[in-house]
């Protein structure tokens, strides 16, 4: 029989744990949204490789959580690849249009502008229960180009408590030669969300809100290494990137972090046994409203 004192005590430090990685999830996005979305930062003189930028993701989060690293990849990001500078110096042609490589699979690495999935996927990491028992991402976004050349599907996979739930965007892809600028773009024509599992299966064809956010097309600002950048609209910019080296890679160091991660969560996941802390995500998380539900990693 568990002591009464014990479970009172037990409960408390859950509470108190919970409520510190709430605190420190947002406090890390508030670090992060201070650089800017669609600038290079005041005074950056930090440069990167595009292999040491993908060496900036997380493999516990999945984002660039640091403020340098985030100010290295605008600035990559809005420097002129080579494709444009051929472009600037000669015709238009087919040789200088950064356009995706046919058949080609990309997966998210990182976006200029943040909300709360971000604050989410610190807080999961860190196994705070209310954002596990509420919608959370579960692993990275995943954009793939079709044989064709010309099709593409932006992938996100989340998962509202214990039921997973997929959001898919299909679009095209548009050259835009003849245009003033130039510039080739993903132009989204529909979207679709299917949640649960077996006979629960359940597909949405053109959600109201995913369509509302599909209408901003994503301009293709830079292609180079294996790294495609967009910028979506006047919201930010984001980046995808083949997974091959470093970007695959999960580091001894970030090894040694996430055991630091599993040492603080340890009263958290003994006290699930207990069903305190479910008792505890019942007091923080109700139903996930639809309009929180599909503002996704991408498109939020």
């Amino acid at each position: 029989m568990i002591h009464l004192g014990g479970i009172i005590v037990a409960g408390a430090a859950a509470l108190l744990y919970n409520v510190g990685v709430g605190q420190y999830g947002e406090f890390r996005t508030r670090q992060m949204a201070a650089v800017p979305a669609l600038e290079t930062c005041e005074n950056a003189t930090i440069t990167k490789t595009s292999s040491e930028l993908r060496r900036t993701v997380s493999p516990l989060t999945g984002l660039v959580e640091k403020a340098e690293d985030r100010c290295a990849w605008n600035t990559w990001l809005l420097s002129p690849s080579s494709a444009a500078r051929q472009c600037s110096e000669g015709d238009r042609g087919e040789e200088c249009s950064p356009l995706l490589a046919p058949g080609t699979l990309y997966t998210f690495a990182y976006r200029s502008y943040v909300n709360f999935e971000e604050s989410g996927a610190i807080k999961k990491a860190l196994f705070h229960v209310p954002t596990w028992m509420g919608f959370i991402g579960v692993r990275r976004g995943s954009l793939a180009v079709g044989e064709d050349g010309k099709s593409v599907t932006l992938t996100d996979y989340f998962r509202k408590r214990f039921t997973p739930t997929t959001i898919t965007w299909e679009g095209t892809l548009e050259n835009r030669r003849e245009e003033e600028d130039g510039m080739p773009r993903i132009v989204w024509t529909s979207s679709s969300m299917v949640t649960g599992r077996g006979k629960s299966r359940e597909t949405i064809e053109r959600p109201s809100i995913s369509e509302k956010l599909r209408q901003t097309p994503w301009d293709i600002i830079k292609v180079e290494d294996g790294i495609v950048g967009f910028r979506r609209g006047d919201v930010g910019m984001l980046a995808y990137a083949t997974e091959h080296g470093a970007m695959n890679m999960v580091h001894r160091s970030a090894f040694n972090f996430s055991l630091g991660y599993l040492k603080m969560a340890n009263i958290a996941i003994q006290l699930s046994h207990l069903g305190i802390v479910f008792w505890q995500a019942d007091m923080f998380v109700d139903d996930i409203p639809e309009s929180e539900l599909l503002s996704t990693a991408s498109f939020s």
